[in-house]
C-alpha cells in the first residue's frame, strides 16, 4: 500500500507558526501536537499494513512544523 500525508499547521495564531519571543514555546507546542497527529494517522496505517510506502508532506510555512526524526523509517 502507499498512502500519502499532507498536513497543514492546524495553528490558531502566528507565533505558532515560527519562534517567536512574545509567546516562547508556542511554536515548538504547535510542532509537537502536529508531530503527534501525523504520526498517529502513520501508525494506523502501519497497523493495516506494516510494509505500507508513506509519503509526508508537510505544506504551509517553512516545512518544519512537525519533528521529522521522530518518523518511522519507511516514511
Amino acid at each position: 500500500m502507499k498512502v500519502y500525508i499532507s498536513s497543514s499547521s492546524g495553528t490558531a495564531y502566528r507565533a505558532q507558526m515560527h519562534t517567536d519571543p512574545s509567546a516562547p514555546g508556542a511554536y515548538q507546542q504547535a510542532q509537537r501536537l502536529l508531530t503527534d497527529d501525523v504520526m498517529a494517522a502513520m501508525e494506523g496505517v502501519l497497523e493495516v499494513d506494516p510494509e505500507a510506502e508513506i509519503w509526508f508532506n508537510d505544506t504551509p510555512g517553512r516545512s518544519m512544523n512537525v519533528f521529522f526524526e521522530e518518523f518511522p523509517e519507511n516514511v
